[in-house]
């Protein structure tokens, strides 16, 4: 049987949290920590977190200052900006709103790796349908029903204007949508406890061409460099742990106890499952640092000190070593020539 990898979602839609976190004045570090969340998220908005972390910070904050649908907060400061660049290349550069929304459908999973979209015409409608794959929400309402919605009404609202609104909605929740919700929408139908999560909207609506920003364009571009990456993610266990491991080496490299923590089980079920796959924790964790190392040391200012400390050494040496080891070259060596 194959292990399934961990549900992820993209760090950009925790810095958003943070600015909630931030108006209603809640004590950050402390809710970051206890829901075993990196410290920094805002400096690697394109890192991946365990998508159950946020969750749970989600509902805290929604307990703290008594909002509805919490979800929705954060999908209402939801930016074309805030995307994988992928997805932003996709959508910007798209002729059309319906070739950016079928776009966004293939690519959805670099966003939250349990999503799937499903696109269809029916008469003068347009339907996009959304759910999660794999994944246990453990009694989260919704499972990320309003991210999901959101991401899609930033689309559209990128080709249509920033007043449209969908001719429905439906709802996995059981919950009426309240005032807060409603005077978001006010001139859409919710349907509640349905299968799947649907947006609605006049097919018409698919002709329109881009409003293309070209500076965001661009800067999607510069971001999406050095990767050959265009399709849809491909996870699979490994892939996830280590897109969660990398993170979190600005506070220090997890250890196999907090690893097993991220993941949900014991760390010798996850020593279990690596072995399974010829993998030692070593070997995931090696890959993450190496990379970040290889980030940083192009970035002009950036010193091989500040480099290993950022991947969670705390010996300089230990990195260098560990670095010249994998790239056949020291780390300075490394900057002379990149």
């Amino acid at each position: 049987m194959a292990i399934q990898p961990i549900p992820v979602i993209r760090a950009a839609y925790l810095t958003i949290l943070e600015e909630l976190m931030g108006d209603s004045g809640v004590t950050r570090d402390t809710w970051l920590e206890q829901c075993k969340l990196p410290t920094a998220p805002a400096d690697q908005p394109d890192s991946y977190l365990p998508l159950n972390a946020v969750f749970s910070l989600m509902q805290r904050i929604a307990r703290s200052v008594v909002t509805e649908a919490i979800e929705l907060q954060v999908g209402s400061r939801l930016k074309i900006s805030d995307f994988d660049s992928t997805v932003q290349q996709a959508v910007l550069g798209a002729p059309s709103l319906e070739s950016a929304l079928r776009s966004f459908c293939v690519l959805a999973d670099r966003e939250q790796s349990v999503s799937r979209y499903r696109m269809v015409r029916e008469g003068d409608h347009m339907q996009i349908s959304s759910r999660c794959v794999g994944y246990d929400p453990r009694g989260y309402p919704g499972s990320g029903e309003w991210l999901r919605i959101m991401s899609l009404v930033t689309i559209i609202r990128h080709f249509a204007g920033k007043t449209w609104t969908p001719v429905s909605i439906a709802l996995l929740s059981p919950y009426e949508p309240g005032k807060e919700t409603r005077d978001m929408f006010p001139q859409t139908h919710f349907q509640t406890v349905q299968a799947e999560t649907r947006v609605v909207f006049n097919a018409s609506l698919c002709r329109l061409g881009s409003l293309r920003n070209r500076s965001l364009y661009r800067a999607a571009n510069t971001r999406q460099k050095g990767t050959s990456a265009s399709g849809p993610a491909a996870w699979d266990f490994p892939t996830s742990l280590r897109k969660v491991i990398r993170a979190y080496l600005s506070d220090g490299c997890p250890n196999i106890e907090f690893a097993a923590g991220i993941v949900g089980c014991s760390v010798r079920t996850l020593q279990r499952r690596l072995k399974q796959l010829q993998l030692s924790y070593s070997e995931i964790v090696q890959q993450p640092r190496y990379e970040s190392a290889v980030r940083l040391l192009g970035e002009s200012g950036t010193s091989v000190i500040d480099a290993a400390y950022a991947v969670g050494y705390s010996d300089p040496a230990h990195f260098s070593r560990a670095f010249k080891r994998l790239a056949g070259v020291s780390p300075r060596q490394f900057q002379a020539t990149s």
